[in-house]
C-alpha cells in the first residue's frame, strides 16, 4: 500500500512537502532552488496586534521612569526650600540696626527721666522738625566769611534735601559760595528775633524772617547794606530710617530722624520774588 502511494505521488510529478524550520531551506513551487527564511529582526515584525506589550519592555525601563519622577519632585521641593530659606535670611539682614530714640531729662539736674521711640511722641517730633526746618532756612540764606563753614553748610543742605529739589539747591549754593568768596566780603545773617514760623499742615511750614546784610570796610565794623524781609514756605518730611553705624554715630540727630526738605519757595514781604530753593 505504501508502494502504491509513493507511485501515485511520483506519477503526479510531486515530492512530499517538508515543513521548513527556522533558518532552514524549503523548496517553493515554481522555483528552481531553495530560499532562505530570514528571522524577524524585532518584535514589531512579529504578527499580532499586541506588540510591543508589557512583556516586550523590561522592568528596568519602568523603574527608570519611576525614579526620574521621584528625582524631579525632590529637585523641585529642594528648590522651593532653598528659596524660602534665602528669603528668611535676607529678612534678618542687616543683623545690626540703629533707630533714633527720644530722651527726656530733668532740666535742673540733667537726670534722665524717660526713653521712648520717636514715633511714640508726635509733639516732640514736630518740635524737632520745626527746629531743623529753621536750620535749613538759615543755611540757605546766610553768607559767612568762613569758607570751611560755608562748605560744611552746603553739604548739610544737600544731605537734607529731596532729590527733586537737589539740583536747584546746588545751583543756589554755588552762587552763595561765590558771594562769600568775593572781594566785597559781604555777610548775611538771619535775624533770630524777627523769625516767626507756624505750621500750616503736617510737614508744611510758613516762615517770615529778616536777613541782615553787611559789607566789611577798613574800620572792621562793617557797613549795613540793607535788610531783606522774606516770607518762605517749606515742606519737610521725617521718618525712621535704617542707618549705618557711621550715620548712627553722627553728632547730627537730623540724619538719624531722616529729616529732609521736599519743597521750598521764598519771596520778599512786599510780594516780589525772593527766589525758590
Amino acid at each position: 500500500m505504501m508502494r502504491l502511494f509513493g507511485k501515485t505521488l511520483a506519477k503526479a510529478g510531486r515530492e512530499p512537502r517538508r515543513t521548513p524550520s527556522l533558518g532552514g531551506v524549503a523548496p517553493v513551487d515554481g522555483a528552481t532552488g531553495p530560499r532562505r527564511v530570514d528571522l524577524p529582526s524585532s518584535a514589531d515584525e512579529l504578527p499580532g496586534d499586541e506588540f510591543p506589550g508589557n512583556f516586550d519592555t523590561g522592568h528596568a525601563d519602568r523603574r527608570r521612569d519611576r525614579v526620574l519622577s521621584i528625582l524631579t519632585f525632590a529637585f523641585g521641593a529642594q528648590t522651593v526650600a532653598i528659596m524660602a530659606l534665602t528669603a528668611g535670611v535676607m529678612s534678618l539682614l542687616p543683623q545690626q540696626r540703629w533707630y533714633p530714640l527720644l530722651l527726656t531729662a530733668d532740666t535742673p539736674d540733667h537726670m534722665l527721666v524717660k526713653v521712648e521711640n520717636v514715633a511714640d511722641n508726635k509733639a516732640a517730633l514736630d518740635l524737632a522738625e520745626k527746629s531743623w526746618a529753621i536750620q535749613w532756612i538759615r543755611y540757605r540764606h546766610e553768607v559767612l566769611q568762613d569758607d570751611k563753614v560755608m562748605v560744611q553748610r552746603i553739604l548739610w543742605l544737600q544731605q537734607h534735601t529731596e532729590s527733586v529739589l537737589l539740583s536747584r539747591v546746588k545751583a543756589v549754593s554755588q552762587k552763595t559760595l561765590a558771594v562769600a568768596r568775593s572781594p566785597r566780603h559781604l555777610k548775611r545773617l538771619l535775624d533770630e528775633k524777627s523769625l516767626a514760623m507756624r505750621q500750616l499742615a503736617p510737614g508744611y511750614w510758613e516762615a517770615s524772617f529778616r536777613v541782615q546784610q553787611w559789607e566789611d570796610d577798613d574800620t572792621g565794623m562793617g557797613q549795613p547794606r540793607g535788610d531783606l524781609v522774606l516770607v518762605a514756605h517749606i515742606r519737610t518730611a521725617v521718618g525712621a530710617v535704617r542707618l549705618t553705624a557711621e550715620q548712627a554715630e553722627s553728632a547730627d540727630p537730623s540724619i538719624a530722624f531722616g529729616f529732609r526738605v521736599t519743597g521750598y519757595d521764598a519771596s520778599f514781604a512786599n510780594g516780589s520774588e525772593g527766589g525758590g530753593a
